[in-house]
């Protein structure tokens, strides 16, 4: 591996590690459900020190609810679910994508076209 490549490998791997969120915007409305329009809608803002945050989103039956919390454990049924995400206003979504796992895989194929 040359000069150039051991110092972008240390950069990426540096910029993959600093996913700690500091400030983070999230929707806040309970019933508001899909499509969701964010026309009127709370938006909360993170702003405690030293914590991660995550916006959630959570479907019920019949119920969509979207906020900001401290703790967020993602889980999937039939049509329902709890869905966790870390960029700004993400949870304004109908589908929620995961942005890091993305970002994981083009940064290796991006590794693996330099080696």
């Amino acid at each position: 591996m040359s000069c150039y490549q051991s110092i972008l490998f240390t950069v990426l791997i540096l910029l993959l590690s600093c996913g700690y969120v500091i400030n983070l915007i999230c929707y806040s409305c309970n019933g508001c459900n899909d499509p969701f329009k964010s026309t009127g809608i709370a938006q909360i803002n993170s702003t405690m020190n030293g914590s991660q945050f995550y916006c959630m989103k959570t479907k019920g039956a019949a119920i969509v609810n979207r906020n900001i919390t401290d703790n967020c454990q993602p889980f999937t049924a039939v049509g329902n679910g709890v869905h966790c995400c870390q960029t700004d206003l993400c949870n304004g979504s109908n589908q929620i994508l995961s942005i890091n796992s993305l970002s994981i895989v083009l940064i290796i194929g991006i590794i693996g076209k330099l080696i």
